[in-house]
């Protein structure tokens, strides 16, 4: 599908206007739809569908999703500025996306850079972890996932299943529930023992509508090691849960936009701003928070 029909289809209400129109255009190139790099972004187009219903990936890689469960009377999905959104419940929605090579970003020997991002207010605190994107299943096919764990704080997690060793970042401060938030969280690619060194977490709360930049300021380690690079398994991508075998971990709560790319948006530009505030900040001029 051409950049331009899909703009058609992301528009508040199938409206065109050109101002909603090239913001999109403008985070896809971003993103690197140009050239490939963007994995998928899921922005649902169905209203309340049913249990294995298609949600559409944007990006034109045809990475599609299929609801989990069936959407009740207090979830659904909903406009939000000129995107959709989509409220999870936190015990048995999420989406699924197969697992595909595209979204395997480490041999075994090599990691490649990589970015997630998305938009989301969470409902509801609980003493477990509440995964956003993860590429993270049952023992022997875990890869990487962005989260909030059981003190609501933000991590951005890869492991090497080889090593049974995990590394990465997190932002040390409990998010709110009921304020919105914008993450994008980057990785370099960097490999070795310390593959936290090229992790990166950049943050958008609504309290204030303020952009709080890089925020990774804990580094996140477990297992020995020593860490070499993520392996390619077969775990499929979920969105609010982990664990296609039997989910898990659910988030509770609305997210908007998700979306993995193949790109390290930690780069800045010659006025020293990172990819990553320009996303965020098409982002939520996107979605009007």
């Amino acid at each position: 599908m051409a950049m331009a029909d899909r703009l058609l289809l992301a528009a508040k209400g199938g409206a065109t206007t050109e101002c909603g129109s090239d913001r999109l255009r403008r985070l896809l190139i971003l993103l690197g739809d140009h050239d490939g790099d963007l994995r998928f972004m899921l922005p649902p187009f169905e209203q309340n569908p049913g249990a294995a219903a298609a949600v559409q990936d944007i990006s034109g890689r045809g990475l599609h999703g299929t609801n989990v469960t069936a959407y009740g009377a207090t979830e659904g999905h909903f406009i939000r500025g000129r995107m959709l959104s989509a409220m999870l419940d936190g015990t048995a929605d999420c989406w699924n996306i197969p697992d595909n090579v595209l979204l395997s970003f480490g041999t075994g020997v090599a990691d490649t850079p990589f970015s997630l991002g998305v938009a989301f207010c969470m409902d509801a605190e609980n003493a477990a972890n509440k995964n956003l994107i993860a590429k993270y299943g049952a023992a022997g096919t875990l890869e990487w996932r962005l989260f909030l764990d059981a003190a609501e704080k933000l991590n951005m997690e890869l492991y090497d299943d080889n090593a049974a060793a995990s590394r990465g970042r997190l932002y040390d401060t409990a998010l709110a529930v009921n304020t919105w938030y914008v993450a994008i969280a980057t990785y370099s690619g960097v490999g070795t023992d310390t593959p936290q060194t090229g992790v990166n977490i950049y943050l958008w709360e609504g309290a204030g509508e303020t952009y709080m930049g890089a925020v990774d300021d804990t580094v996140l380690t477990a297992g020995a090691g020593p860490y070499v690079a993520m392996e390619q398994l077969a775990e499929a991508v979920i969105i609010g849960a982990r664990n296609s075998a039997g989910y898990a971990e659910w988030f509770p709560g609305e997210v908007c936009m998700p979306f993995a790319t193949a790109r390290d948006l930690s780069a800045t530009d010659v006025d020293g701003v990172t990819d990553a505030e320009k996303a965020i900040r098409l982002m939520v001029s996107l979605l009007e928070l």
